[in-house]
């Protein structure tokens, strides 16, 4: 196997692994809750706060935790929330999962995103581990939903967005570069460097004010680098960097050179089999003619002693 082919062995490889695979530094949320237990405990809060049950809410989650909660304050913090929550619940989903450890003391917030028929809220639920290792609630937060984004406008822009979209610039004109010169230039495995080339590897970074994730196992045809800023300062920043046409690029005359090697060698190898050919065919016609010379000797010395 030549360099060359090895290179190419080595991007599908990768393309493959990052694909199938993947590398990010955080996993599923949900694997970091016991979802049925979480779902039923904000079912069982948004139903309390509705019919604004305090009582529920202590008796439940409060009387008998491990921290110790005054029944006033519990009481004046969930008239906080009944000032804030208006409506009845459409649905509530999963938004956001932060897992905190501090002195062997592991904490998790999960956010909730509760939809009304009045507005939108995004509840926070705060679990802590007791004693026996089992997570118990210890605060409950509701706050208005600020997610939606503040830089949607080419007036909006920050530098971020400009400095991304010149690299969307670049990065297609380097596509397109590179596609032009795959078609033109005579490589092996042209179609596949044609889709190489027009996927992108990509990094997001999310910074949300309760957890931060960074992934980079996307593979994305027609990838936009792109910076959101929303509402509640939470950002998220995605690159795209057309990796394999870059790599094209570097290797396209390596890529030519064994693609002339190769049909030089098919060539040659070509004219020797053609050569051999005629050399067999040569001695094929010399045997023959040698035997028909034999055969004409013969018969002329049979005639002369016929004669004789």
């Amino acid at each position: 196997m030549t360099r060359i082919n090895k290179t190419i062995v080595a991007v599908i490889i990768l393309l493959i692994l990052i694909i199938s695979t993947g590398c990010s530094f955080i996993g599923n949320p949900m694997k970091l809750v016991e979802e049925d237990s979480v779902r039923a405990d904000i079912e069982d809060i948004i139903n309390a706060v509705e019919s604004k049950d305090t009582d529920h809410i202590y008796n439940t989650y409060f009387e008998k935790n491990i921290i110790s909660f005054d029944e006033d304050d519990i009481e004046e913090g969930m008239n906080e929330i009944y000032d804030i929550y208006k409506g009845e619940k459409i649905s509530a989903e999963l938004y956001n999962v932060n897992v905190r450890s501090f002195n062997g003391s592991a904490t998790k917030d999960v956010v909730y995103l509760v939809r009304t028929t009045k507005s939108t809220f995004n509840m926070n639920l705060t679990y802590k581990k007791d004693s026996n290792s089992k997570y118990r609630i210890v605060g409950i937060h509701v706050s208005e939903f600020l997610d939606y984004v503040v830089n949607s406008k080419l007036s909006d822009y920050t530098t971020k967005n400009w400095i991304l979209l010149f690299l969307n610039i670049i990065s297609y004109g380097i596509i397109i570069l590179a596609l032009i010169l795959c078609i033109k230039t005579k490589i092996k495995l042209k179609p596949l460097w044609i889709i190489l080339i027009l996927l992108q590897l990509g990094v997001t970074i999310t910074a949300f004010p309760a957890n931060f994730n960074f992934h980079v196992s996307v593979i994305k045809l027609f990838g936009m680098s792109k910076y959101l800023l929303y509402a509640h300062g939470g950002t998220i920043t995605s690159v795209f960097i057309p990796i394999f046409a870059i790599v094209f690029l570097f290797i396209r005359k390596s890529l030519n050179n064994s693609y002339l090697r190769q049909q030089e060698l098919y060539k040659a190898r070509a004219e020797s089999q053609q050569r051999y050919r005629e050399e067999q065919a040569t001695k094929a016609i010399q045997k023959i003619n040698n035997v028909n010379n034999g055969q004409n000797i013969k018969i002329e010395s049979d005639k002369n002693i016929m004669d004789k």
